[in-house]
């Protein structure tokens, strides 16, 4: 079980790949929002791996998020998510986005475990 105050870091260069440009808003060659909030995902889900058993994955349900500052290519965007809440099959993650040493995103983001046959049923 994964204790409330575990953290989680990953991180990814900013490419001309996942800028704003990217997304259609066109010659704005920053980090855009839609790959932050991807990375958020990707570090909650990865610290919740490790209370998945068979037959199991986390699917998010909400991300309250600020992005607060930009960051240009080729700068290196750190998340760090932090385990505030569990509640059965609750998470609650604070999450925090850095560009070298400024912070350019804050975010909760909350996640369920569910076994994935039974989730798949509801389609």
């Amino acid at each position: 079980m994964i204790e409330k105050g575990t953290i989680q870091e990953l991180s990814e260069i900013v490419t001309k790949e996942n800028t704003a440009d990217a997304v259609g808003n066109k010659s704005v060659f920053v980090y855009a929002t839609p790959f932050l909030v991807a990375l958020i995902e990707k570090t909650c889900i990865n610290l919740m791996e490790k209370d998945l058993e068979s037959g199991e994955v986390s699917v998010g349900t909400n991300i309250n998020l600020d992005h607060l500052a930009p960051t240009p290519i080729g700068n290196e965007v750190i998340c760090k998510a932090k385990l505030v809440e569990h509640n059965n099959k609750k998470y609650v993650f604070d999450v925090e986005a850095f560009d070298r040493d400024k912070i350019i995103g804050k975010a909760t983001h909350t996640r369920y475990k569910v076994n994935l046959d039974k989730f798949l049923k509801n389609i």
